[in-house]
Order: structure tokens, then sequence, then C-alpha cells
């Protein structure tokens, strides 16, 4: 499914890791696990081994089918394969209309790929009669139509949930809601299916879905309110993704002033208000609130770093560069914004903010150590 992250990206490590062409996939060892776990009633280890492989696969197909949408529409997607799925994560929003069509791609050619497959096998469900490759092909059929449809399930994280969140009229605020009202309700009425069908995986799934469903509805009455930190987030993350970047600063930079809030929470307030300003032109906001004094430096650098990240582009560091040029004296900031474009592979930028006054000493110790570690 994918995952419009904006100015968060927060992807798990390790597993394995390859390309394929652009697009980083990663696939860490709790799919294969689970997909193990799945296909374990075939008792015999070759099959499973054959399942493991053709259904991750099907999924990776799904998901690559979503990366390829989302390079079509201008973003940089990474994939990954963990636990029960996978995931298709982007930085950036675009219309509704690229949303609907980058989440659709996945299950689409999935649902395609499997119906490719179904004139080579007697039917939808798994066979073996002694031919490992219509055995396979019987494997890839069931996962790429079964994955394929349950994703378009009106059932927030799923891709249909999404879909039908995207068709709602209304703002964001309203679209969510009632998103997650109609998820319970299918979750529900899923979970009592899957049981008096005897699917009890599917049960559970259904069950978690609608769990986190309920939580998020119980709770939206705070959350509309907007008194608490999380829900200043919340919403300053649905203005963002309905491109009201002015919004989405005030409300982000709310959150990340309060005292109260815990350190992710301000990191991640931080982050967004910092690219909500930069998306906004309010240039000069930006470089202030990365010199706020308030915020200590592991803070300071963490926004910096996301401007980097989320912008690399030069004309959009550049704005930061340019309003802070305005303000000589703030060496601090300057030396941060520094030593951060160097680690992220911007020496070029580092120059331009090193030139335009004294940093400390300390600073320029750890400037030349980056430069003789990348050169060594």
């Amino acid at each position: 499914m994918p995952d419009p992250l904006g100015p968060i990206n927060a992807g798990r490590r390790g597993g394995l890791s390859f390309q394929l062409g652009p697009i980083p996939v990663t696939i860490h060892i709790s799919f294969l696990l689970v997909m193990g776990f799945l296909g374990i009633t075939l008792g015999d280890p070759l099959l499973i081994g054959v399942w493991l492989v053709v259904g991750a696969a099907s999924v990776l197909l799904h998901e690559l089918g979503h990366a390829i949408a989302a390079r079509m529409a201008g973003f940089e997607p990474r994939v990954e394969l963990a636990g029960m799925g996978g995931v298709t994560t982007y930085r950036g929003e675009r219309s509704r209309g690229w949303s609907l069509f980058i989440t659709a791609a996945g299950p689409g050619l999935q649902i395609v790929a499997g119906l490719a497959a179904l004139p080579f096998v007697p039917g939808v469900g798994i066979v073996y009669r002694g031919d490992l490759v219509e055995f396979a092909l019987s494997v890839w059929v069931v996962v790429s139509l079964f994955w394929g449809v349950l994703n378009l399930v009106p059932i927030l994280p799923l891709d249909g949930g999404q879909l039908f969140r995207n068709l709602v009229p209304g703002g964001p605020d309203t679209r969510t809601r009632v998103a997650e009202v109609v998820s319970v309700a299918m979750a529900g009425v899923g979970m009592v299916w899957a049981l008096l069908s005897g699917l009890t995986i599917a049960a559970l799934l259904a069950g978690w879905f609608g769990f986190a469903n309920l939580q998020s509805v119980l709770s939206g009455r705070e959350r509309r309110s907007g008194t608490s930190t999380v829900a200043l987030v919340q919403r300053a993350q649905d203005h963002f993704g309905a491109g009201e970047y002015d919004e989405a600063a005030d409300l982000a930079g709310r959150a990340a002033q309060r005292d109260t809030a815990d350190t992710a929470t301000r990191t991640m307030a931080g982050s967004l208000a910092l690219a909500s300003r930069l998306r906004a032109g309010r240039s000069r906001d930006a470089y202030r609130m990365v010199a706020d004094p308030r915020h200590d430096l592991a803070f300071n650098e963490v926004l910096v770093a996301h401007a980097l990240a989320a912008h690399p582009n030069r004309p959009a560091v550049q704005r930061v560069l340019d309003a802070g040029r305005a303000s000589r004296d703030e060496a601090r900031p300057r030396g941060i914004t520094a030593i951060v474009a160097l680690l992220h592979g911007h020496p070029s930028v580092a120059d331009d903010v090193l030139a335009t006054g004294p940093v400390s000493p300390a600073v320029t110790r750890e400037v030349e150590r980056i430069r003789a570690a990348r050169h060594a």
C-alpha cells in the first residue's frame, strides 16, 4: 500500500536490500517468516519454498505497481516488505487524482497479473499433481487475486480504505472520519464472515484493523477540538496533504513549541512545520525556526537534515540559505546547516553556508573531519 509520508519518513532498517531499476527494495525477515507460516500446511519443504518465493514475488509486484505510479507522479518511492505485507513510501503530495492513481495501481497490477496466469491452471486454487510449474502458477494466481482483491476492501489502512477516503467529498478531516467509521463497520462484517468460514487468520486481521480504526474514531472528538499536541500535528498533516501549507505551518509550529510534547512528537511537528514553511515560500520563517534557541542542538539538526532530505533540489535548499544570510551573527544554525549538508552529500551547499560568516572552532574541526573521511 502507498504511504505518502510527506515530511517524515521513518522507515525500518535491515533486511535484504536491492535495487529494481531506480526503485530501492527491502525485504525484511518478518515478511518471510509470515509468508512461511502461511504456507506451512503444504508440508513439503520444497513446496513451502516455492510458495514463499512466488508469494513474495506477487506481493512485491503489488508494491511495484504503487512505486511505478509514484514515479510517474514525480516522486522517488522505495518499497519495503515486512510483517504481513508491503508498503511503498514516498515524500510529498499531489492532487487527489494522483493519489487515487497511485493507490489503485498496486492491486490493479497484481490482479491483472493473476488473471493473466489463470488460463494455465485448472482454477483458482492451489494444486499440486507432481508438476512444480503448475503448482507455482497456481500459487501465483491465488496470492495475486486474493491479496489484490483483499486490498480493495474499504478498510483503512488497506488500499481500498485509502481509495474510499480519497473519493469521499469534503475536507481532509471529514474524509478521514467517514473512512474510519466505514472501516470499523466493514472490519466487523469481515471478522464475522471470516469466523463463520473458519478463516481464523483473516478474522484476526479484520479484528486488528477494526480495533485500530475504532480507537481513532473514539478519539476523534479530542483530535477535532485541537487541544492536544498530537491533535495539532494530525490537523497540520491534513492541511499539508490538502496543499494548505500556511495552515499546516501554523498548527505544526504551535505543536513544536509545546514543552509538554515528547521528543518524537516535537520532532515530527518541527519537521512538518519546516516543510510547510518551505512549501509556502516562507523561507525566512523556516530559517528563524531552525535558529530558535528554545530548540536543542539535536532538534535543530533534525530540522535542517529534513530540509535537505525533503527538498534535495538546489533551489529549495537555496531559499533557506538565502534567508539565513540576513542573520550573519547566527553562527550556531549556520554551523549545523553546514555539517548536515556535508552528511547528506551536499558539499557545495556546505561551502555556500560557510561563506556567509564565521562558525565555531568545533564546527570547523567537524567539517574537516567529515571531508577527510569522505575523501579517504
